[in-house]
C-alpha cells in the first residue's frame, strides 16, 4: 500500500487560522478602527472564514483557499465560489452593515492560462479577465455598461448565470465590492509574518513573539470550535488571550488650577511659556518651597486652551478637599510608571493624528521589556511630534521631590535624561522642592550652565490685599493697610503662610493683639515651624499616661475628612478619661489649622493640614493601622451618620488589616442600606470585590449565605431596574473639577468623541445645578465657534476620507449634545449664512438643533418656547414637529399661544395647524386660523396624510379632530361622516365584527356632539344640547372599561383629548354643565381602584377646591397599605411617583415624605418576565423537610405567602413548584395534615384542587391506605377534573385534567401494587372508564408545568441528562475502571462529557461500599476546576455535581471551590463592564445551599430564615409595608383518615 504524505494533515484549516491571526493582530494598530474579528462566522457559508468589521460597521467578510503545492486560481475555480460568495456578502448586507466587502484571499497564483469547460465553452485566463472586469465595474453605473470582449461573451454568460437569483443592481454592487487577493504567503510565511507583527506591536525580540504566537494560538483557538461562548474577538479578548491587561495611566495627572491665581503669577506664567516654546534651555527646573505653588502653575500652564505643555505627570497627587480618606501613599516614584504614562500620552497624540503605523508607535506598553526602552520610545516619539506639529513638546514632570522623599531604592529620578541627550525638539519642565534640599536629585539639575532654573515668584503685598479684601475680618478699615504690611511681611511671600495669616486675622479687631499672635505662633519663620507650634499647644495639655492620644487626633484629623465633634474622639479614645469640656479645648487650641464648623463640629481648615498630620503619625510605626482601627469601630458603632460608614469603613477596617471582618458588614441590610441612600454603585461594587478577595481569610463557610443574600438584593435589583427600563443614578458629589474642566485640548487633537466627553461634562454640570461653570467650560473649549467651524474642523482633523464616512454618526451624536446643553448655557455664536454654506455645515446645524429642540420639550414655559423657536436656523422638520407636539401635549394655554401666534406657524404641518384649530376654537379664538378651517372642511379627512404615522391607530384621533371641526362649523350628518372617517381610516369595509369598530363610532359621536357644543359655548347658544346627553357622553369618557377594544383606535389618547377640550370649555359653560363636570369628576376620584386619566380630573378638582376629596384618593393608593403596593414594580414607580409630584404640588410635605420613604424602602422586587428567584427558597425548604415534614405548617406556610405575593406582583416562574413542595409536605405526613393544608385557602378553583391532589399523589407513595379510600380518592378525582370527550385539543382546563387523571391513577395502582391489593384497578375502570383509559403524557408532548412526580423514571428539566451509555459501560466493572474510563472522557472526548456521569460514578461507590468515595473527590475536584472560566454552576449543570459531592469535601476543599467562584466572577467582571451578579449570585446560592445541607436541622432552619426574610425585605421594603397573608393554618381542620378527607374535599367544593 503506498504511503500518503499528507494524510490528515491539516495545513488548510491551520492556513485559515493563522491568516484570521493577522487580521486579529491588526486590531492592536489602533488607527485601523476595527471593531472585532470572527472566524470561522456561523451566519455565513462561504465568505466566513474571517469577517472583520469596523468601528464605522464596515464589514470585511474573507474566503481563504489553501494550496500545499504549486498551484493557481483559475476562471472555473472562482466561477464556483461565486454563488456563495455573493449569498454571504448580500446576508453581511442585510445585517445592517454600512458595507461590505467580499474577498478571497489565497496563496495560489492567479491563473494566466486560457481552458476550456466540461460543456466546451472557452474560459479566459483569469488574470486578464478579472483586471479588465475590475477596472470597468468599478466606473460602470449598471451592468449593462461592463463591455466584455467577444470571445469572452460565453464565459461571461456563466459568470452571470452564478449571480442570477439577484437583480443587475446588486450584481454590478458585489462586482464592485468583491476582491481578489491572490499570491499571498504559504502557512511558513504566514508563521513568521504573524510573529513580525507581534515584534512590531510589542517591541519585543523573536524569542517572546514566538511565546506570545504559541499563547494566543492556544488561547483563541476555542473561538474556530462549537465549544465558543461567542463569536466576536475584540482587542479586549485579544490582550486576554496574550495576558495583557491593557494600559493604563498610573496616579492622576489633570489637575485643576486652584483659584485664585494672582496676578503676579500670570505675568511669571507669560515669562515660563516663552522660555519653554522657545526652548532657550533643554531642561527647565521650576524650583519653589512647599506651599508656593508650583504645581498650581504647572496647572495653570496645561489647562491652557493653547497650552506650551505637551505632556505632564505629577509625581504626587495634591490633596482634594473632597477626598473622604488619606491614604499612606508617598506618590509616584517608579521609573516605569513615569515613562510608561508619558508613552501613552503620546500614543493617544498619534491616534489623533491617525499617525500610529506611520511611526510604529507601540499599542501597548505592557511588553516592553526595560525603562530604557520605554524612554527611548518617549524620546523618539516627542521629537518626531515636535518635527510634525512644528512646536516644541514640552514634557512636564511635577514634584520630583516626592520621589527624593519616598525612601525607594529606585526612583525616576535616575532616569532623568541630562540636558545634552534631550532631542532637540523636545524640551523639559521640572518642578521641585530647592535642590540644596534633596541630595537625590540628578547632579545635572544644579549645574546652572546646563539647567535653567526658576524660582517661584513671592505672591506680592497686591496678591495679599486681593486676599485680604475678599475676607470677613474685623479690624477697623483704617488699620487695613498696616493689616495687610503685617500679613505680607510674615508670611514671606508663601501663598499658604498669608491665607493662615488672613485666618488669624479674622479672630482680632486690634492690629496690635493680631501681630502679636502670628509672633508667638512663629508664622514667619515657615509653615511647618507655624504648624507645630500650634500643634504642641494644643496637645501639652494631655496627660503623661494618655500619651497616645495626640497621635489619636492626629490619625483622626488627618485620616477623616469629615467634621469631627468631642463626643466622636471620646468614643474613639474610651481608655483615655478625659472629659468632653477637655476635648472641646483641644480642639479650640488647634485654630485656625482646625476651624469650627457648627455648634459643637469641628474641621480641619487646609488639605496641607491633613499632610502635616499625616507625616505627624508615621513617625510612629503601627500608629496608622490603631487609629484606622478605632475610626473604624466609631463608624460601626452607630454612633455617627450612616452615610459616612458607607464611605469609610471598609478604607479603615483594610487600613487596620481587619479585611477578614467584611463579610460580616456586606450583608443584605448592608446592600439595600447602600442602595436606598443611592450610594454610587462603583462603591457598592468596589466593596463587594473586596469582601470576595477576603473570602480566603474566613473559616466559618456558613457566613458565606449572608453573602450570598447581599449578591442576591443586588442582582434582584439589577434585575428590577432592568424590568422597569430604568438606570441605577446613585448619589454623586459634583467634583471640584471634571476632566473637561481640567484640561482643554488643543484645537488641532479635537475629535468628535473628544468634544462628546466634553459637553457629557458640561451636562453633568447642568444636571447638578451648576450652571456657570457649565457656561464656563463651553467657552473655554468652544469660544464663539459654532456648530459650521466646529464641523469643519473636525473634518480636517479626521483627515482621509475613508476615515471622514465613518465619522459622521459620532458628530452627528456630538452636535445634538451640544444643542441640548445650549438650552442652559446659552448660545455663544453667529447664525449661519444659508447662502454659502456647505452641506456639511447644514447637516451641524441641523443636527444641533435636533439636540436643541429635543432638550426644549422639558423647557415649556412661554419665555423658554419663544427662545428656542427664536434660535432656530436650519433644522429638520420632523424635529420641530416633535416639539411643537410636546408643546400641545403640555396642555398649558400661555405655551400653545405662543405658537399659535408664532411667525412660522402656517409652515407648520397639517398635524400640528389641525390640534391649534380645535384649541383656537375652544379658546374661541377661530378667527386667527379661518384659513386653516376652510382647507379642513374642504380636504376633509384627506387633510391628514396616513403614510405619516408609523402605526395606522395614531392616525384616528387626528380624525376625531377633524369630525370636531366639521361638527362646529356646521351641522353634519353623522352617519354620512362616520361612515367617511372610518373609511379613510380603514380604507375597506369596518364592520361590527372588527374590533375597535364600536369605540370608533363612540369616539365620533363623542367628537362631534362636542364640537357642536364648542360652537354653542362660543355663540352662547347652548339650549339645544341637553345636560343628561352631556353626562352620559362625559361618563363614557371616564369609563374604563372594555379597553382592548379603544386600544385599536387610540382611544384612552383621543379620550384625554376630548376631556381636555371640555376643561377648556368649562369656563364659559352655563352653570348645569359646570356643575355635570364637578359631578362626574368627583365621582371618578372616588372611585380609588380605577385612576385612568387621573391627571385630568385630579388637576379640575385641585382647581376647585376638593382637597379632601383628593387627599383621600391619595391615602387609598399611598399610605402603607395602599393599592400601589400591590402592583408591580414598574407600575409601582410609575404610579407612585405621579402622586408624589401631586402631593408636593399642593403643599402636603408630610404625605409627601412618608410617600417617598415607602417608595425609597420598595426598591427590589420580582420582574414581570421569567423571574426565577423563588426557586432557590424552595430548595431551602426542601432541604428542612429532609428533617421533619411538619416544617410544612411554619415555613412552609411563610413560603406559600411570599411566593403568592411574588405571583401577584411579578412572574413567579417557581409558583407550581412551591405550592407542589409545601403540598407534598403535608401529604407525606398523612390525611389531617393535607386537609390542614387544603384549607390555608379558602379558594376551591381548579388550580388548588391540583394542587391539593399534588400532595395526595405523593401520600401514595409510602402512606398507609384501605382499598376503600384509594378507591374513593379515585372517585373524587373523577368528579374534580372531569373531562370531556367533545372538548377542542386546544382547551386547557381538559388538557390539565387529562394529565392529573393520568398521573393520579398511575400512583392509585402503584399504591394498591405495594398494598396488595388486586381488585383496584378492575373497580376504577369500571367506575370511570374515560378517565380511565388517560394515558400519561410524556413532558415533550405538552407545555404545561406539572411537579415532578415520583414514580418518573428520570428527573425532568435537567441542563443535561446522563449519559445512559456510560452507565451501561460501567454497570459490571469496578469503581477504578470506572473511573479510567471517567477520566479518559473527560481529557480527551469533552464533547462526549457530562457531568451527570461523575454522578452516577458517585451513586455506583455509594452503592459498592468496597471503595470509599473520598479517594475520588481531589480527582473531581480537579476536573470541576478546569470548566470553562465564563461557566457558572448551573451553566453547564455542575451544581448537580456539587450537590451530589459536597457533603464529602473538607474545609480545605471547600476553600478551593469557594475561591474558584471568585476566580471565575472576577475574570467575567474584567471582560464585562455590565455590573451582571447572575452567575456569582447563582454560585454563591449553590454553596451555602449545599454546605448547610451537611449541617444539622437548626442550621438548615436559620438558613431558610434567613433566605426568606430576604424575600420578605424585598415585599415590604424592609418592613416599612405590611404584609397580606393570604395563606393561614386555621383552627378546627381536621380530616380523621383519606375518606373523612376525601368526603370533606367534596363538600368544600359542591359549597
Amino acid at each position: 500500500m503506498s504511503e500518503n504524505p499528507t494524510a490528515g494533515i491539516g495545513d488548510p484549516y491551520w492556513y485559515e487560522w493563522s491568516v484570521g491571526l493577522l487580521y486579529t493582530l491588526d486590531m492592536l494598530i489602533l488607527e485601523n478602527n476595527i471593531k472585532h474579528v470572527i472566524l470561522q462566522c456561523s451566519s455565513m457559508q462561504g465568505l466566513d472564514d474571517v469577517v472583520v468589521v469596523y468601528e464605522d460597521d464596515q464589514v470585511e467578510c474573507i474566503q481563504i483557499k489553501h494550496t500545499r503545492v504549486s498551484d493557481t486560481l483559475t476562471f472555473s475555480n472562482a466561477l464556483a465560489l461565486l454563488k456563495s460568495m455573493i449569498g454571504d456578502w448580500n446576508n453581511a448586507k442585510s445585517q445592517g452593515y454600512t458595507h461590505c466587502s467580499a474577498i478571497l484571499f489565497t496563496n495560489r497564483t492567479i491563473g494566466t492560462q486560457k481552458s476550456t469547460s466540461k460543456d466546451g465553452i472557452k474560459l479566459p485566463s483569469l488574470d486578464e479577465f478579472w483586471d479588465s472586469l475590475q477596472g470597468q465595474s468599478n466606473e460602470a453605473r449598471a451592468i449593462s455598461e461592463i463591455r466584455i470582449k467577444p470571445e469572452w461573451e460565453e464565459a461571461w454568460k456563466k459568470w452571470l448565470n452564478e449571480l442570477s437569483e439577484f437583480s443587475d443592481g446588486e450584481k454590478l454592487e458585489f462586482l464592485k465590492d468583491l476582491r481578489l487577493v491572490t499570491n499571498q504567503e504559504g502557512l511558513a510565511e504566514i508563521y513568521q509574518s504573524i510573529i513580525n507583527k507581534l515584534k512590531e506591536c510589542f517591541h519585543v525580540d523573536e524569542r517572546t513573539a514566538t511565546q506570545l504566537h504559541q499563547k494566543l494560538t492556544y488561547a483563541l483557538m476555542t473561538r474556530t470550535t462549537t465549544i465558543r461562548i461567542k463569536e466576536e474577538i475584540t482587542k479586549e479578548d485579544l490582550l486576554q488571550a496574550l495576558s495583557l491587561s491593557g494600559d493604563k495611566i498610573v496616579g492622576e495627572h489633570n489637575l485643576p488650577t486652584c483659584e485664585p491665581f494672582f496676578d503676579s503669577r500670570v505675568d511669571f506664567v507669560k515669562t515660563l511659556e516663552a522660555i519653554l516654546a522657545e526652548r532657550r534651555s533643554p531642561i527647565v527646573f521650576l524650583s519653589g518651597g512647599p506651599g508656593s505653588g508650583k504645581t498650581n502653575i504647572v496647572n495653570y500652564l496645561s489647562n491652557k486652551s493653547d497650552s506650551v505643555i505637551t505632556l505632564r505627570f505629577h509625581s504626587f497627587k495634591p490633596l482634594n478637599p473632597k477626598d473622604e480618606y488619606l491614604t499612606a501613599d508617598k506618590g509616584i516614584s517608579d521609573p516605569r510608571a513615569l515613562w510608561g504614562n508619558l508613552l501613552i500620552e503620546l500614543r493617544e497624540i498619534f491616534m489623533k493624528y491617525n499617525k500610529m503605523s506611520d511611526y510604529n508607535v507601540p499599542p501597548t506598553i505592557e511588553l516592553m521589556e526595560s525603562v530604557d526602552v520605554l524612554r527611548g520610545e518617549v524620546l523618539r516619539l516627542s521629537e518626531i511630534l515636535g518635527t510634525m506639529t512644528g512646536r516644541t513638546t514640552v514634557i512636564a514632570i511635577d514634584g520630583i521631590d516626592h520621589a527624593a522623599r519616598s525612601g525607594e531604592n529606585n526612583t525616576f529620578l535616575g532616569t532623568l535624561i541630562p540636558p545634552e541627550s534631550v532631542p532637540n525638539q523636545v524640551c523639559f519642565l521640572i518642578a521641585g522642592q530647592p535642590v540644596s534640599e534633596y541630595r537625590e536629585y540628578p547632579y545635572f539639575i544644579a549645574d546652572a550652565s546646563r539647567v535653567l532654573t526658576l524660582d517661584v515668584p513671592c505672591i506680592s503685598e497686591n496678591d495679599v490685599a486681593q486676599l485680604y479684601d475678599s475676607s470677613d475680618i474685623k479690624i477697623p478699615a483704617d488699620g487695613r493697610d498696616a493689616a495687610i504690611r503685617i500679613i505680607y511681611g510674615a508670611s514671606t511671600g508663601n501663598t499658604l503662610s498669608a491665607v493662615f495669616a488672613i485666618e488669624e486675622a479674622k479672630r482680632f479687631e486690634s492690629i496690635e493683639e493680631f501681630e502679636e499672635q502670628l509672633e508667638t505662633k512663629q508664622l514667619a519663620r515657615g509653615i511647618e515651624s507655624y504648624y507645630n507650634y500650634i500643634w504642641k499647644a494644643a496637645v501639652d495639655g494631655i496627660p503623661a499616661e494618655y500619651n497616645f492620644v495626640d497621635m489619636m487626633i492626629a490619625g483622626t484629623l488627618s485620616l477623616f475628612n469629615k467634621q469631627i465633634t468631642p463626643t466622636m474622639l471620646q468614643s474613639i479614645c474610651p481608655d483615655a478619661e478625659i472629659s468632653l469640656l477637655a476635648w472641646r479645648r483641644i480642639l479650640q487650641k488647634l485654630y485656625p489649622i482646625v476651624v469650627n464648623s457648627s455648634d459643637d463640629g469641628y474641621v480641619v481648615f487646609h488639605n496641607d493640614v491633613r499632610i502635616y498630620l499625616g507625616k505627624y503619625l508615621r513617625k510612629e510605626p503601627g500608629i496608622l493601622s490603631e487609629v484606622s482601627s478605632r475610626l473604624a469601630d466609631f463608624l460601626l458603632s452607630g454612633l455617627c451618620d450612616i452615610r459616612t460608614k458607607h464611605e469609610l469603613v471598609f478604607d479603615f477596617l483594610q487600613n487596620a488589616h481587619r479585611e477578614k471582618e467584611f463579610i460580616d458588614i456586606l450583608n443584605r441590610q448592608y446592600v439595600t442600606e447602600a442602595l436606598g441612600m443611592k450610594r454610587p454603585m462603583s462603591e457598592i461594587i468596589a466593596q463587594l470585590e473586596a469582601t470576595l478577595n477576603s473570602l480566603n481569610q474566613i473559616s466559618d463557610y456558613s457566613k458565606v449565605l449572608s453573602l450570598s443574600c447581599a449578591v442576591a438584593t443586588l442582582h434582584q435589583f439589577n434585575q428590577s431596574l432592568q424590568w422597569m427600563d430604568q438606570q441605577y443614578l446613585g448619589e454623586i458629589e459634583v467634583p471640584a473639577a471634571l476632566f473637561s474642566e481640567r484640561k482643554v485640548i488643543q484645537r488641532e487633537f479635537l475629535t468628535a468623541n473628544i468634544l462628546y466627553k466634553m459637553l457629557g461634562n458640561t451636562m453633568f454640570l447642568i444636571q447638578h445645578g451648576e450652571i456657570n461653570r457649565a457656561e464656563s467650560n463651553i467657552k473655554r473649549w468652544l469660544g464663539t465657534l459654532g456648530p459650521g467651524a466646529v464641523a469643519e474642523l473636525l473634518y480636517t482633523n479626521c483627515g482621509s476620507k475613508d476615515n471622514v464616512d465613518g465619522f459622521e454618526e459620532e458628530m452627528s451624536r456630538m452636535m445634538e449634545l451640544w444643542g441640548r446643553v445650549s438650552q442652559y448655557t446659552g448660545i455663544f455664536f453667529s447664525g449661519i449664512d444659508h447662502i454659502d454654506s456647505s452641506e456639511i455645515i447644514k447637516c451641524a446645524y441641523a443636527n444641533f438643533t435636533k439636540g436643541w429642540l429635543d432638550e426644549g420639550k422639558n423647557l415649556l414655559t412661554s419665555e423658554h418656547i419663544n427662545n428656542t423657536l427664536g434660535q432656530l436656523d436650519v433644522y429638520y422638520r420632523d424635529d420641530l414637529n416633535g416639539y411643537l407636539m410636546s408643546i400641545l401635549a403640555c396642555e398649558r394655554n400661555d405655551s400653545i399661544k405662543v405658537i399659535f401666534d408664532s411667525a412660522m406657524a402656517n409652515t407648520f404641518s397639517n398635524e400640528i395647524k389641525l390640534q391649534l384649530t380645535t384649541w383656537a376654537m375652544q379658546n374661541d379664538l377661530q378667527e386667527q386660523c379661518s384659513e386653516w378651517i376652510s382647507e379642513i372642511q374642504s380636504q376633509k379627512f384627506g387633510y391628514i396624510k396616513k403614510s405619516a404615522f408609523e402605526y395606522q391607530k395614531e392616525v384616528f384621533l387626528y380624525y376625531c379632530k377633524i369630525v370636531y371641526v366639521l361638527a362646529y362649523c356646521e351641522d353634519i350628518d353623522i352617519s354620512t361622516t362616520s361612515k367617511a372617517c372610518l373609511l379613510a381610516f380603514k380604507e375597506k369595509d369596518f364592520s361590527p365584527k372588527d374590533r375597535g369598530y364600536f369605540a370608533a363610532q363612540q369616539l365620533i359621536l363623542i367628537s362631534a356632539f362636542l364640537g357642536r357644543l364648542n360652537r354653542g359655548i362660543n355663540i352662547d347658544e347652548t339650549s339645544s344640547v341637553r345636560v343628561s346627553d352631556f353626562c352620559a357622553i362625559l361618563g363614557q369618557l371616564l369609563n374604563y372599561r372594555d379597553w382592548i377594544n379603544r386600544y385599536e383606535v387610540s382611544g384612552f389618547s383621543i379620550e384625554a383629548d376630548l376631556l381636555n377640550s371640555i376643561i377648556r370649555m368649562y369656563p364659559k359653560m352655563d352653570a348645569e354643565f359646570q356643575k355635570a363636570v364637578d359631578s362626574m369628576f368627583s365621582s371618578r376620584a372616588k372611585d380609588y381602584e380605577h385612576i385612568e386619566h387621573l391627571n385630568i380630573y385630579w388637576n379640575h378638582l385641585k382647581l376647585h377646591g376638593q382637597h379632601d376629596l383628593l387627599e383621600q384618593l391619595f391615602d387609598n393608593w399611598m399610605n402603607p397599605a395602599g393599592l400601589v403596593w400591590g402592583k408591580e414594580l414598574y407600575e409601582i414607580n410609575e404610579i407612585a411617583t405621579d402622586f408624589i409630584e401631586k402631593a408636593a404640588e399642593l403643599g402636603w410635605k408630610d404625605r409627601v415624605i412618608e410617600a417617598q420613604r415607602l417608595l425609597d424602602s420598595r426598591i427590589v422586587g420580582y420582574v414581570g418576565r421569567k423571574d426565577y428567584t423563588l426557586y432557590t427558597l424552595m430548595n431551602w425548604y426542601k432541604n428542612i423537610c429532609i428533617f421533619d415534614d411538619s416544617h410544612w405548617k411554619t415555613a412552609g406556610v411563610a413560603l406559600l405567602n411570599i411566593s403568592k405575593i411574588a405571583s401577584e406582583t411579578g412572574d413567579n416562574r417557581a409558583a407550581v413548584s412551591i405550592d407542589a413542595s409545601v403540598a407534598e409536605s403535608a401529604g407525606r405526613l398523612g390525611a389531617d395534615d393535607l386537609w390542614k393544608f387544603a384549607n390555608l385557602s379558602n379558594q376551591r378553583d381548579s388550580y388548588w384542587m391540583s394542587v391539593i391532589f399534588d400532595g395526595i399523589i405523593v401520600a401514595l407513595e409510602l402512606g398507609s391506605f384501605s382499598e376503600a379510600e384509594l378507591l374513593e380518592i379515585w372517585n373524587i378525582a373523577t368528579k374534580i377534573f372531569y373531562i370531556s370527550e367533545y372538548a377542542s385539543e386546544y382547551d386547557s382546563k381538559n388538557n390539565i385534567n387529562r394529565i392529573y387523571i393520568a398521573d393520579i391513577k398511575e400512583a392509585i395502582i402503584l399504591a394498591s401494587n405495594r398494598l396488595g391489593y388486586h381488585g383496584v384497578t378492575n373497580s376504577m375502570q369500571k367506575m370511570s372508564p374515560l378517565a380511565f383509559a388517560q394515558i400519561r403524557r410524556s413532558r415533550t408532548e405538552h407545555s404545561y408545568i406539572i411537579p415532578q412526580r415520583w414514580y418518573e423514571d428520570e428527573p425532568h428539566n435537567n441542563g443535561s441528562a446522563v449519559d445512559d451509555k456510560y452507565v451501561d459501560e460501567i454497570t459490571a466493572l469496578s469503581c477504578a475502571e470506572a473511573f479510567a474510563i471517567l477520566n479518559k472522557r473527560f481529557e480527551h472526548e469533552k464533547s462526549d462529557f457530562r457531568w451527570d456521569m461523575i454522578i452516577s460514578f458517585v451513586k455506583k461507590v455509594e452503592r459498592e461500599s468496597g471503595e470509599n468515595i473520598l479517594t475520588y473527590i481531589p480527582s473531581i475536584i480537579s476536573m470541576l476546576m478546569q470548566r470553562h472560566d465564563s461557566y457558572y454552576w448551573e451553566w453547564d449543570g455542575a451544581n448537580r455535581l456539587f450537590e451530589e459531592i459536597f457533603k464529602y469535601f473538607n474545609k480545605d476543599q471547600i476553600s478551593v471551590v469557594l475561591k474558584d467562584i471568585v476566580d471565575k466572577h472576577f475574570i467575567y467582571s474584567n471582560n464585562h463592564n455590565d455590573n451582571n451578579f447572575f452567575g456569582l449570585n447563582s454560585d454563591l446560592e449553590y454553596f451555602a445551599l449545599f454546605y448547610y445541607a451537611s449541617l444539622a436541622e437548626d442550621a438548615n432552619l436559620s438558613g431558610f430564615n434567613e433566605v426568606a426574610k430576604m424575600h420578605l425585605d424585598w415585599i415590604t421594603g424592609n418592613q416599612t409595608l405590611p404584609v397580606k397573608q393570604q395563606y393561614l393554618l386555621r383552627p378546627g381542620a381536621v380530616a380523621e383518615n383519606w375518606n373523612d378527607f376525601c368526603k370533606k374535599l367534596m363538600e368544600s367544593c359542591m359549597r
